[in-house]
């Protein structure tokens, strides 16, 4: 994925992903650990940069005989442990995973997401749930919504992030962030 070094305006109305379900087990954006994740999935947590560039993930996957797909859970520092994100990234049946990447029982091994967004759907359709996207870089395609609260009499911005790159006018990868900054 590419992105800009400025990111486009928000033109979502609503939030879109705030939670989704890995093999029947729900994961809740900025509350759900990646510690408690690992003590599920099992698993190596992975780790590069530093500050702002901090950046923590667990590998999941599903192969079958055809295709499969893998998803990383992520935690930035800005998420202190917390699951911020996820890069789900569809995969052919002869690439290779990191050793490091836990696969999951193949009859529970869903993804499932708040809105019916998945791999292989075509453009049309992620426009016709989406909408125009906010905004396009070479070839990821990203949705953007924005709003500002309080919590605690304190407030905050809520931003939530779809980023898509097609092949073949098939979705080949989503990418979703939820931060809250106060």
């Amino acid at each position: 994925m590419q992105f800009p070094s400025v990111a486009p305006p928000p033109t979502i109305p609503k939030e879109m992903v705030s939670h989704l379900t890995v093999a029947n087990w729900p994961i809740t954006l900025e509350k759900t650990t990646l510690t408690d994740a690992q003590r599920r999935f099992g698993g190596s947590i992975g780790q590069s940069g530093d500050a702002g560039e901090f950046l923590q993930w667990l590998c999941l996957y599903k192969r079958n005989a055809e295709d499969g797909w893998v998803l990383w859970l992520t935690s930035g520092e800005i998420d202190g442990g917390s699951i911020g994100g996820f890069v789900w990234l569809h995969m052919s049946a002869a690439q290779r995973i990191d050793s490091r990447c836990t696969e999951l029982n193949a009859e529970k091994a869903t993804v499932m997401l708040p809105i019916p967004l998945k791999l292989n759907m075509t453009r049309d359709t992620v426009e016709q749930l989406l909408g125009k996207p906010s905004g396009r870089f070479h070839e990821t395609f990203t949705y953007l919504h924005e709003h500002k609260g309080t919590i605690r009499h304190a407030p905050y911005t809520w931003e939530n992030s779809i980023d898509i790159v097609y092949k073949r006018e098939l979705v080949q990868a989503i990418q979703v962030d939820l931060t809250i900054s106060y």
